[in-house]
């Protein structure tokens, strides 16, 4: 419908796939995505997003849902850019939702649609220390009537 969701975004060097793919007709149309979701603060998942020409680039982004936390230091290289890029974003009108206090509050569930859900789900890594950025993650799951798909971290410990 009229809801654009993108999870993560590749690595950098290919984010002109990823761009001319979300730009053909039927795709995003209006250059709005309404939901990004970045999931850990690894460059294959996020250096899609700030490449040059990247989603960041060439999409209007209408809220970030990132990962709460991460074991980088935010004035280091890639991360410090998708920190600036994000932060440019946000002072262009796009909201960060913040994972930990959505779930505090109980509004980590989104109506996206008539029938579409979609929910943040709540793990372990976002109350405890990890020693990967893969235990961060975002974890999220879509709802569509009966239907459900689940999108989880990619390393389980």
């Amino acid at each position: 419908g009229d809801v654009d969701i993108l999870i993560d975004a590749g690595v950098t060097n290919a984010a002109h796939r990823i761009v001319d793919h979300l730009r053909q007709p039927g795709k995003i149309d209006d250059g709005k995505i309404e939901y990004l979701i970045v999931t850990h603060s690894h460059d294959d998942h996020y250096g899609g997003i700030i490449a040059t020409d990247g989603i960041f680039d060439s999409f209007t982004v209408e809220n970030i849902i990132d990962f709460p936390k991460s074991t980088k230091s935010p004035t280091s290289g890639n991360y410090k850019k998708y920190l600036t890029k994000r932060d440019k974003q946000v002072a262009g009108g796009a909201k960060v939702l913040d994972v930990i206090k959505m779930l505090a509050n109980k509004t980590n569930t989104i109506e996206i649609a008539s029938n579409i859900t979609m929910t943040i789900l709540d793990q372990r890594y976002y109350h405890e220390t990890a020693t990967t950025d893969n235990n961060y993650s975002v974890c999220t799951l879509i709802t569509q009537l009966n239907n459900s798909y689940l999108f989880t971290k990619e390393q389980f410990s």
